[in-house]
């Protein structure tokens, strides 16, 4: 898993960052499902933050808080 750190924070620690491929793993969704959801204004799911030229990452406690908001964590609610 990639963690990086973006921009400070107004705490002034940076926030963990991981990347695409942990966040498909962690929330069991496809990649092509994760671009929908992107270009999907109405979607509240976190946006990414660019790490570089050709990188981009996203947030892990914005991603913690949608899923925790969602209550659906891996089938988690039946």
């Amino acid at each position: 898993m990639m963690k990086s750190s973006v921009a400070h924070s107004s705490l002034g620690a940076p926030p963990t960052v991981e990347s695409y491929s942990s966040v498909l793993s962690r929330i069991g969704i496809s990649r092509p499902t994760l671009w929908r959801w992107l270009r999907d204004e109405s979607n509240d799911f976190p946006r990414p933050v660019r790490l570089g030229k050709r990188k981009l990452g996203f947030v892990v406690a914005e991603v913690d808080s949608w899923v925790l908001s969602r209550g659906t964590a891996s089938g988690a609610q039946k």
